[in-house]
């Protein structure tokens, strides 16, 4: 496999194909993984802003915190949404790139908008069934654990401990070589529903399939990917501290003319919406470049089932 060859096209698309750009944006400002979320945390004190003195009943503050229970929920829904549509898209554009065709906007969504995206939710739901378990059974372990410790079982205490962290010593490096195994089937179980049209138990069982055939292959460029990865995160941390002083500025700004917390964070709002968007617009990039270097990875791939 040309690993650097791969690395060169999935740039070229990137940089050429600008439609390609949208989903990489929206993906990075709703998906997991965009960075985005540095800025300026305030806590209010109680009483700072007390309702009561509007002359709202205590019965607002429930009101206003079911409100904002309900937006986060509705957020979340929304957010998963464009997540997989995006994901959808950006595979299946690369995809069709590859055939020679031209991608356009209206497409993408028609792609993404499918049933695909809701077989990626499928996969995710599927492959998150073993590390569910795997995180009920630490919390039973140390559920017994306290349990034990707070009884009047003190000379069985010592020992239940001492299982717990042995345990952990031993599931924390399963826990994350799980989590990439997880992460790497995923992403071409992903592939295999998009391009190659399978539903969600024959994607995860074709992506299997493809990366034990493959192992080599797939363990380079995932070794290659984690180098860049890493990189990339180190100018996300350059970029976090930019972020934080163009909103944290502003808001110190405002609170040390009004001394209020109020005015800091109505000081610190349009800075906040303008890093968030310059933030998810430079991660766009690196989205779509990571989406492409997969998608290509799995089409260089020998022994892959036919594309319909």
């Amino acid at each position: 496999m040309d690993y650097f060859g791969i690395l060169e096209r999935s740039f070229a698309i990137t940089r050429r194909y600008r439609v390609l750009w949208l989903f990489g944006f929206l993906l990075a400002l709703f998906g997991a993984g965009s960075g985005v979320g540095n800025g300026v945390q305030y806590t209010f004190q109680g009483g700072e802003f007390p309702l009561q003195q509007f002359g709202a009943p205590p019965s607002i503050g429930i009101l206003v915190i079911l409100i904002v229970v309900m937006l986060i929920i509705a957020l979340a829904i929304i957010a998963a949404v464009v997540n997989y549509v995006c994901q959808t898209a950006l595979i299946g554009l690369v995809g069709e790139i590859e055939e020679g065709k031209s991608p356009t906007v209206r497409h993408g969504f028609d792609v993404g908008w499918s049933r695909s995206a809701l077989r990626l939710f499928g996969v995710d739901v599927v492959l998150a069934v073993p590390v569910i378990l795997v995180v009920m059974f630490v919390v039973a372990l140390v559920a017994v654990t306290i349990a034990l410790s707070m009884g009047n079982q003190g000379g069985s205490a010592g020992p239940a401990w001492i299982l717990l962290i042995c345990c952990l010593i031993f599931l924390v490096p399963v826990f994350i070589a799980a989590a990439v195994v997880l992460s790497i089937l995923a992403t071409f179980a992903y592939r295999q529903v998009v391009l190659a049209g399978d539903g969600v138990l024959d994607g995860i069982r074709h992506g299997y399939r493809l990366i034990r055939a493959n192992l080599g292959p797939v363990a380079v460029m995932w070794l290659i990917m984690l180098l860049v990865g890493i990189l990339w995160a180190v100018v996300n941390l350059v970029l976090g501290f930019l972020a934080f002083a163009m909103v944290g500025g502003p808001a110190a700004f405002m609170y040390a003319i009004f001394r209020s917390g109020l005015a800091a964070v109505l000081g610190a709002i349009p800075f906040l919406v303008a890093a968030v968007v310059i933030f998810a617009a430079i991660n766009a990039l690196y989205t779509v470049f990571n989406s492409a270097v997969w998608t290509l990875t799995y089409l260089e791939l020998p022994e892959r089932p036919v594309v319909s």
